[in-house]
């Protein structure tokens, strides 16, 4: 991956939240709490499929729109979907709205998973 590209897109999967930002020019930073979150989506283009790539779409309670994260290597994004899922749903049933930590692929820190 470009190192251009690593300093200027990130995502992170944290215990109450769900953290991404990436631009290029225009820079976006996101962060939607998984007691918000509705639906987790995953989107694979002929582009993304050719190379094994897809991008993570989080939909929540937010008029803001929703969070993507693109560049997933297709294991990646379905595993995090996966675990995205389950923490949204510990966090709207846990008795303090807080999540229990779910983990997360790999190193979580920015440019981590671009």
């Amino acid at each position: 991956m470009p190192r251009r590209r690593c300093a200027t897109h990130a995502w992170e999967l944290g215990t109450h939240a769900v953290y991404a930002a990436g631009g290029w020019i225009w820079q976006r930073r996101r962060i939607a709490p998984l007691s918000q979150v509705q639906t987790v989506d995953t989107l694979r283009g002929p582009i993304q499929r050719r190379y094994g790539l897809a991008t993570l779409t989080v939909t929540t309670a937010s008029t803001a729109g929703a969070v993507e994260i693109a560049g997933l290597a297709e294991a990646d994004a379905e595993e995090l979907s996966r675990l995205i899922g389950r923490a949204a749903s510990d966090a709207r049933t846990a008795p303090t709205g807080l999540a229990a930590p779910v983990g997360g692929i790999g190193e979580a820190a920015p440019g981590g998973a671009a």
